[in-house]
């Protein structure tokens, strides 16, 4: 996590003053740390049923419960 806040804090440095060479080498100390190439992992409520289809959640989308069984 500190690698995130890390990047959060120089990027909003960068907003302040334009350094750009700030962000860029904090992205390249941070890529090793925060770099991932395993698949995002399927979760069900991320998915909405339309008919036959499934389409990913949007944001104003309701997570409505399923009734019990």
């Amino acid at each position: 996590m500190h690698a995130i806040e890390n990047l959060f804090q120089e990027f909003q440095m960068f907003l302040a003053s334009g350094n750009l060479r700030g962000l860029i080498q904090a992205l390249q100390l941070a890529r090793f740390t925060v770099a991932c190439d395993a698949p995002i992992r399927f979760r069900p409520e991320m998915w909405v049923q339309e008919g036959g289809l499934s389409r990913k959640r949007r944001e104003g989308d309701r997570i409505i419960p399923a009734p019990p069984q």
